[in-house]
């Protein structure tokens, strides 16, 4: 009778041990795929913020050359705007074709942001003269400054970098 009771409670203690196992194999597997999962986001929202910034570049030297060339005769002044429509137009879609591509982990919100500002830029090919053409794309580079701010400061929050700052620096004093 002492060995059955004794057994029973064998098997019971080795259950529970086996379920605190198998308990903490899926916390440390769901944590490692929490873990590879952020390492892959920093990855890819570093990229974001280099493509974004340089189209941004990109942009900003078109339009100086684009002012540059105002003095010129129209019909060259209308052939250089369509080169360089053509080259950004080719630098948005290979952001979107890179944003497409790195989706499943994109939050909804930050896609969101990320077509739009594409949309502005690849939407506003039909312009009017060129002279207020110029002061329109003043005005687009401004707000495209201030949603690519928007964009990174978003980024930013998904990553949750305030929070991982203030504990790396608690931890580290």
């Amino acid at each position: 009778m002492q060995n059955q009771i004794l057994s029973v409670l064998t098997i019971i203690v080795s259950i529970i041990a086996l379920s605190f196992s198998i308990l903490a194999y899926k916390r440390g597997g769901s944590m490692e795929n929490e873990n590879h999962l952020f390492k892959l986001k920093i990855e890819v929202y570093s990229k974001i913020l280099s493509e974004l910034y340089k189209l941004l570049d990109t942009l900003q030297d078109h339009f100086k050359e684009l002012k540059q060339t105002l003095d010129g005769p129209s019909i060259e002044i209308a052939t250089k705007v369509e080169d360089q429509a053509k080259k950004v137009d080719i630098l948005c879609f290979e952001f979107l074709d890179f944003i497409v591509n790195q989706s499943l982990i994109i939050p909804e919100s930050i896609l969101v942001k990320l077509t739009d500002f594409t949309s502005k830029i690849i939407d506003n090919r039909e312009l009017p003269d060129h002279y207020s053409a110029i002061d329109e794309l003043e005005n687009l580079l401004t707000v495209l400054m201030e949603d690519a701010n928007n964009i990174n400061v978003a980024l930013r929050n998904d990553l949750h970098i305030e929070k991982l700052n203030i504990s790396m620096y608690k931890r580290l004093h």
